[in-house]
């Protein structure tokens, strides 16, 4: 899409595997992206992220929609942004994280992640928010194996 809309460098922004896919770009085709920005990414499929994705994974082939999408706004969004949001507003997330055949094979790929051999490659001024405190982000675990990162930050929401 960069090339077809004129192949100028871009600000590109991911989301959860969207973060990942966007650092996938930015290692291969440095000269398309200025800058990333970074949201709830992870490097690779440590023990954290693969019990996360075979509990959802779980949720799912029992059925429980509503549980699904519970257990998905509580790992997908910060305390915080789930507290700005209220009670009836977490209702509503969670009701609209719908129990599809396509969110279940997106689990798929989550877990075969793995970027760690990429960052070297990335030149881009690298931006990346962590979901919470305990959480890891793709930014410190990229930070110490690449020199070349120019701006990095991380931040706790």
């Amino acid at each position: 899409m960069i090339e077809h809309a004129g192949g100028e460098p871009v600000d590109l922004v991911g989301f959860s595997l969207g973060s990942v896919v966007a650092a996938g770009v930015a290692a291969t085709r440095p000269e398309l992206v200025r800058s990333l920005v970074l949201v709830a990414p992870w490097p690779h499929r440590d023990e954290y992220m693969r019990n996360l994705f075979t509990v959802w994974r779980r949720l799912g082939d029992f059925g429980n929609a509503e549980a699904f999408g519970r257990f998905a706004a509580v790992t997908g969004f910060s305390g915080p942004f789930l507290d700005a949001l209220g009670t009836g507003g977490v209702d509503q997330l969670a009701a609209n994280m719908s129990l599809t055949q396509g969110i279940l094979r997106h689990l798929e790929p989550d877990l075969r992640v793995d970027i760690r051999e990429l960052a070297p490659q990335i030149r881009a001024r690298m931006v990346g928010r962590r979901r919470y405190s305990g959480d890891l982000s793709c930014v410190q675990v990229l930070r110490p194996r690449t020199g070349s990162l120019r701006g990095v930050r991380g931040g706790v929401e």
